[in-house]
């Protein structure tokens, strides 16, 4: 058991949890994850991060990993900008990430704004040569549609901006979720 204090956080909001996870410290993240409470695990620093979404930002899949093998991990939790990890992972061209997110079972769309976010995620990675990420992120919108089967799916093609995004449409229709559904359909 490590001390109580691996689970106070600096200025920032940071644990020492968020650092190890941010600068890619394998074997301190397999001690802390293992150490720290529920809270500490899910805690957001200032700009609304938690450790897992640390992990995903700097592409650390061994440690995004770890976090997601913790049944307690909160895996939809946004930032103040409202990205939750997989957004954060898809932008920043880390496919480990994206993918291990997936098959963890993230939503893909966390929030009622997220579908709007989610055509400019997806845009902003192709944009920025990460066509990898983007085509399994729309991949598994198209997966998810498909399971929800009767539900109703919308098709958007109108061009959309969000604070991430450059004035770059996307040039062809893309699948989307219900805005509105469960966290069970997730």
């Amino acid at each position: 058991r490590l001390p109580a204090h691996v689970e106070c956080a600096n200025a920032h909001g940071k644990t020492p949890l968020h650092v190890v996870c941010e600068r890619g410290h394998i074997a301190c993240g397999e001690l802390l994850v293992k150490a720290v409470s529920p809270a500490a695990l899910n805690r957001a620093d200032v700009q609304g991060c938690t450790a897992l979404m640390r992990a995903c930002i700097a592409g650390h899949a061994a440690l995004a990993n770890l976090l997601i093998g913790r049944a307690d991990c909160s895996l939809d939790s946004c930032d103040e900008a409202g990205m939750p990890a997989l957004y954060r992972a898809c932008v920043g061209g880390h496919l480990p990430c994206v993918s291990a997110l997936l098959r963890a079972g993230a939503c893909l769309q966390p929030t009622t704004a997220g579908a709007k976010l989610l055509v400019n995620v997806e845009a902003r990675a192709e944009r920025d040569g990460h066509a990898a990420c983007a085509s399994i992120l729309r991949a598994a919108v198209a997966s998810h549609a498909r399971r929800l089967g009767g539900q109703r799916v919308r098709l958007l093609a109108s061009p959309l901006i969000a604070p991430y995004s450059t004035g770059l449409e996307p040039t062809r229709p893309i699948l989307l979720l219900p805005l509105r559904y469960s966290s069970a359909a997730c």
